[in-house]
């Protein structure tokens, strides 16, 4: 009956564990080593992941997994509605996951309607994420101001932007656009080469290791710049 209404596609993945490595690596070996074993065989070259690998369809996916991996980045507890479409876009709706001892969540849209040209628009809220362990896991967020080795307390903030990423779903650093508006409690600053440039000011003050209770400000990153707005 033509008249009715189509139902949407719907996944919903339930996993306790979930490699995601494993599967994109999956098989080249498996079929190489055949080769090796069957002269006759022509060896399977291995293909880096592509977004243009993804089946996009008009769907609706329910994630609850209870550990994921990819590339580097390993997170706890990922649950959340998203939406797919067959033109290439996924929505994210009240997703989140755990990593580094806090609780991250995520509303956004991910664009890889043009493959060469893939755009994520996140929205984040961060809850409690242990700082030094977050700057290690995810990189230092490609900057280099401040390091991992820096900084460490718990980081609450609410970050939004324009990430663009590669086809393998890497992010475009020095292309990135992000606004962070970042809470710090129980900090610890150390070796922070900036402040040499107010010794001055705090006369025989060792600020090499600062502590504080609260820090509170607003960054950007945009372009591979990052600033701060004030202290």
């Amino acid at each position: 009956d033509l008249t009715k209404k189509r139902k949407d596609n719907e996944l919903k993945f339930y996993s306790k564990y979930f490699d995601l490595n494993e599967i994109m690596s999956f098989n080249y070996a498996l079929f190489n080593d055949q080769a090796t074993t069957n002269p006759g065989a022509i060896p399977v070259e291995e293909t880096p992941f592509s977004v243009k690998d993804i089946p996009f369809m008009d769907m609706k996916l329910e994630t609850d997994i209870g550990h994921f991996e990819y590339l580097d980045y390993k997170l706890d507890r990922v649950k959340g509605s998203i939406n797919m479409t067959q033109t290439g876009i996924l929505d994210f709706y009240r997703f989140g996951f755990d990593v580094a001892g806090g609780k991250v969540r995520l509303t956004g849209k991910l664009d890889a309607s043009n493959p060469d040209n893939v755009v994520f628009t996140p929205s984040f809220w961060i809850k409690d994420l242990v700082l030094d362990q977050t700057l290690v896991r995810f990189k230092n967020f490609g900057q280099e101001n401040i390091l991992s080795e820096n900084l460490s307390g718990k980081l609450n903030a609410r970050i939004k932007g324009t990430i663009p990423m590669n086809s393998d779903l890497t992010p475009i650093m020095d292309r990135t656009n992000l606004s962070m508006d970042i809470t710090i409690l129980d900090g610890e600053l150390r070796n922070y080469k900036q402040l040499e440039e107010f010794a001055s000011f705090f006369g025989d003050k060792n600020l090499n290791r600062i502590r504080f209770d609260t820090l509170h400000n607003v960054f950007t990153l945009n372009n591979n710049l990052f600033t701060i707005k004030g202290v």
